[in-house]
């Protein structure tokens, strides 16, 4: 039996409190991937077009593609969970995820993050390093989009117009 202090085991009661809403988008996320094509896309289109179309590099001009990727992409996405003051990103790091906040709030360089916002696009690059550390204000649910599933998702997929709009993003952050 591991004897922690208590206020160890009330922050660890509290982030398995927070988890089991984690364990529930994996269910939905697997949900998602034994649907038809058609209803995949639907309920894609329904729960994450909206964060897809702040993504500069994401938001194709063809609906058609735009549609298809976010069906892509929903179903390569893992959930995440940081508890409250917890690194999430540190600066300097090669950074190979890119998290969009679901819930909670993330500061980062002195400014808040909420639901719907974006960080860790510096993935894209091919050593892509953290321009700032990012720190979890509270709990922190995010969805996770890896550089190697994006990749797979480019390379899988007819998605010309957002390979186009990501090899400008990597040429502005480049630069």
């Amino acid at each position: 039996q591991i004897t922690l202090p208590v206020s160890d085991r009330l922050a660890l009661r509290e982030y398995f409190d927070n988890y089991f809403k984690i364990h529930r988008e994996k269910y939905y996320q697997t949900l998602l991937k034994h649907m038809s094509p058609g209803l995949r896309g639907k309920v894609a289109m329904h729960m994450h077009s909206e964060w897809v179309a702040r993504i500069p590099f994401f938001a194709s001009p063809h609906r058609q593609e735009r549609e298809d990727f976010v069906t892509a992409i929903a179903t390569v996405l893992r959930p995440g969970l940081f508890a409250p003051l917890e690194v999430v990103l540190r600066a300097g790091y090669i950074n190979t995820q890119m998290y969009i906040i679901q819930r909670g709030l993330a500061i980062l360089k002195g400014r808040i993050l909420t639901g719907g916002n974006y960080f860790g696009d510096t993935m894209v690059l091919s050593n892509g390093r953290c321009l700032a550390t990012v720190r979890s204000v509270t709990y922190l649910f995010v969805m996770i989009l890896d550089k190697k599933s994006l990749n797979q998702t480019l390379e899988t997929g007819n998605f010309e117009g957002t390979r186009k709009l990501i090899r400008k993003t990597v040429i502005r952050l480049a630069l």
